[in-house]
């Protein structure tokens, strides 16, 4: 898929989705870019954001294997969940520092599993 074209879609979908998930009064838009991850696996979504200014950047990677839908409804789910996000790496950061790393990773790993099951339940419901 063309810059142009993911770019174009990824609007589409950031204007179809604020909506419907009450991103009320948020300013968010895309970007594409290339980068991996540090596995060094391609990477297709992710997100940057001022949470209280209500600010966000859907980062789009240019070697997509789900849809740019999905992509943009992924990050926008994380948006969502950030509060409960940072409370739990709050609290993991008070464990001795020898199990930081491990319980970090677990609860990263779960996360990016609930928000994939929440993304998919939506495109399945969707109007």
């Amino acid at each position: 898929m063309q810059k142009d074209s993911i770019l174009k879609s990824a609007q589409h979908s950031i204007k179809k989705w604020k909506k419907h998930l009450g991103f009320v009064g948020w300013k968010i838009d895309a970007k594409i870019t290339t980068f991996n991850r540090a596995d060094g696996y391609p990477q297709q979504g992710d997100f940057r954001m001022n949470f209280s200014k209500k600010r966000a950047t859907i980062l789009l990677g240019t070697n997509l294997r789900w849809s740019v839908e999905e992509i943009v409804l992924h990050e926008l789910v994380h948006i969502m969940v950030w509060p409960i996000d940072q409370q739990a790496i709050s609290a993991i950061r008070k464990l001795p520092r020898q199990k930081q790393a491990k319980a970090e990773d677990k609860f990263l790993g779960e996360l990016e599993a609930v928000v994939d099951q929440i993304t998919k339940s939506f495109l399945r419901v969707q109007n």
